[in-house]
C-alpha cells in the first residue's frame, strides 16, 4: 500500500455482506487482519482464490474540507456513502464494468460525486454494505498521517491537544 497521503489507493471488498466473489474460503483470520488492516495490494494476494479476478476499487483521498463538512451533518451510512461517492475514481473486474467513474457532480470541499445513477449502478452490484465500506475506507485514510505505523500503513492524526 503506497503511504504517499496523495495517492489513490486499490482496495477490495472484505466485510460479510459485500465481500468480493474472489476472495478464498480458506482465509485465516491472520490473513483477513493482515489486509483489513493494511489494505496492502500483496496482503490481497494471500486472502483471494487462486485463478480469480477481484474487483479492485481506486480510492482518492478525501480534502479536509470536504471530510469537515460532511461529518456533522447526516447519519454515519450517509455520510459513509457521500465519501465513498467522492473518493471513487476507477474499478477493475467485475463488478466495476459498465460504471462511469468519470460522470461526476460538485461536491463541497474542492471534490466531486460519483452521479446519483453510477451510485445506483454501484448499489445495485456491492449493495449497501459495499459502499459504506469504501467511504468507511476514505474516512478513515482522511484522518490518517503517511509513514507512521497504525491503520492502513498510516498514523492516526492527533485532534487537539
Amino acid at each position: 500500500m503506497a503511504t504517499d497521503p496523495r495517492a489513490v489507493w486499490k482496495v477490495i471488498l472484505v466485510m460479510d455482506d459485500c465481500r468480493d466473489p474472489a476472495m478464498s474460503d480458506q482465509v485465516t483470520a491472520e490473513q483477513f487482519h493482515a489486509y483489513a488492516t493494511t489494505r496492502a495490494q500483496e496482503a490481497a494476494k494471500a486472502i483471494l482464490s487462486a485463478d480469480s479476478t477481484p474487483t479492485w476499487w481506486s480510492l482518492a483521498p478525501l480534502t479536509l474540507g470536504f471530510v469537515s463538512s460532511t461529518i456533522g451533518g447526516d447519519n454515519v451510512v450517509a455520510v459513509a456513502i457521500k465519501a465513498a461517492r467522492a473518493a471513487l475514481v476507477a474499478g477493475e473486474g467485475p463488478n466495476a464494468e459498465g460504471v462511469t467513474f468519470d460522470n461526476r457532480v460538485i461536491a463541497e470541499g474542492g471534490m466531486t460525486l460519483l452521479s446519483q445513477s453510477a451510485s445506483d449502478v454501484l448499489m445495485g452490484r456491492i449493495g449497501l454494505s459495499g459502499l459504506v465500506e469504501l467511504g468507511d475506507i476514505a474516512l478513515v485514510r482522511a484522518r490518517l498521517a503517511a509513514g507512521k505505523p497504525g491503520p492502513f500503513g498510516v498514523a492516526a492524526l492527533k485532534i487537539g491537544t
